[in-house]
């Protein structure tokens, strides 16, 4: 009899954690096409502000959970989208914005500090073509960050 109760246990608990692990599962696949639509977004925004095609995506890695896709993800094609489309307004970026931009990168790192010293939490670099922005949760200013960065960069 202490078999077969213990292996019921272990079949409804089995039962319970392959629910509940499915149930994050579904969440975090729909949290990532939300965020991966609004990168969507931001690319047209570019297209349509620049005039180039300039993919937008994620470091996935770096984003640990549903609360950080959710949010700061989704930041990614609305912010530090909307920050780059901005430069071009003026002609002189904007040529040096389709010349050395050709993808975002949006990262997400926890132990960013996010104090005015600190850049507010934002962590930009030009690696290349590539524009990797680095942010947390905590971040501020994101567009104007992008911005001041761009401005300096190019």
């Amino acid at each position: 009899m202490k078999k077969f109760v213990m292996a019921a246990v272990l079949v409804c608990g089995g039962l319970m954690l392959g629910t509940t692990a499915s149930a994050q599962s579904v969440k975090l696949k729909k949290a990532w096409a939300s965020a991966k639509e609004a990168a969507t977004e931001g690319q047209a925004e570019i297209k349509k502000a620049c005039g180039a095609d300039i993919a937008v995506g994620f470091n996935e890695a770096s984003f640990k959970n549903l609360e950080e896709i959710e949010g700061p993800a989704r930041w990614c094609g609305g912010s530090v989208a909307s920050g780059v489309a901005y430069m071009c307004a003026d002609a002189d970026y904007k040529a040096e914005l389709v010349k050395k931009v050709k993808k975002v990168t949006c990262t997400y790192d926890a132990s960013l500090k996010t104090e005015s010293k600190d850049n507010y939490g934002n962590k930009l670099e030009l690696k290349g073509t590539e524009l990797i922005h680095v942010y947390n949760k905590d971040s501020a200013n994101v567009s104007e960050k992008v911005q001041d960065f761009l401005k300096n960069a190019l």
